[in-house]
């Protein structure tokens, strides 16, 4: 018994393809004359990650409330490695240790995560 074949109705629509057009290829993006850069090079350079925003909100908040690595992890219960892992971005916290972090800090779980508002400068 042979095996059906497709017909125009049974086969399922796809994109219209001009001559040449390879299959599965995607219109190229117009180029906004900002950059040659493809879109995720650009974004991955931008982006940084949770646990280096995480250490480096951690070094400034503790630094700025004069307070050591020892102190901090004294008051959170934990070793003072522990802190030191979170800043050098080698840790990655429970919420809960997140939280506790943000109560010594003065701050929110939420700004902990946040990158750091750039100030600007007048010229």
């Amino acid at each position: 018994m042979k095996k059906p074949t497709k017909t125009a109705a049974t086969s399922k629509a796809g994109p219209k393809r001009g001559p040449g057009t390879k299959i599965g290829a995607l219109p190229k993006a117009e180029d906004d004359g900002k950059t040659n850069k493809p879109f995720a090079e650009r974004f991955k350079e931008s982006r940084l990650s949770t646990a280096e925003i995480l250490g480096e909100n951690v070094k400034r908040l503790r630094t700025g409330l004069e307070l050591s690595q020892a102190d901090l992890a004294r008051a959170l219960r934990t070793d003072q490695s522990a802190i030191g892992l979170i800043e050098i971005k080698r840790a990655n916290p429970t919420l809960r240790t997140m939280e506790k972090l943000a109560a010594v800090l003065k701050t929110t779980v939420v700004d902990l995560l946040s990158r750091p508002k750039r100030r600007r400068t007048r010229t």
